[in-house]
């Protein structure tokens, strides 16, 4: 199908539903109630006069998500996925470094063996630290 023919089967549609249904792969610009031909939502990337105003070239709806998600509307969803990643890994990232620094400047462990020896027999229990701000929950250590 060359260009020419498939512009005049998309540009005959006047709503976003036949005009995605369309069999020439066509693409809804909002703003214009334009149909125009698209072969993914990704074309606004590569093609800045894919709609005819230019503030709506990001507003285009293809069949691949329907009448109601715009390249933008994607774009906005994949990049708040990723940054969302992206900040969860850092804040591990962090725990485990302020865990690391805890173990060789502050206080040591969050839970342990302990060894009592008194007149008689040694004892030994195991200990867990309880809360996140006790006596010795810093990044100096307490002398004993």
């Amino acid at each position: 199908m060359d260009s020419d023919n498939r512009l005049t089967l998309c540009w005959r549609n006047q709503d976003c539903r036949t005009c995605l249904e369309s069999p020439a792969q066509c693409g809804w610009c909002p703003y214009t109630s334009a149909c125009v031909p698209a072969n993914s939502l990704l074309d606004p990337v590569w093609n800045e006069d894919i709609c005819p105003h230019w503030a709506e070239r990001w507003e285009l709806r293809t069949k691949t998500l329907g009448c109601y998600c715009s390249t933008i509307t994607l774009f906005t969803a994949l990049i708040t996925i990723l940054c969302t990643i992206v900040g969860l890994v850092i804040l591990y990232g962090l725990w485990r470094v302020m865990c690391w620094t805890n173990r060789i400047w502050g206080t040591g462990s969050w839970g342990g063996t302990e060894l009592r020896v008194e007149n008689g027999p040694k004892t030994t229990h195991i200990w867990r630290r309880k809360r996140w701000f006790g006596k010795r929950t810093g990044y100096q250590r307490i002398p004993d």
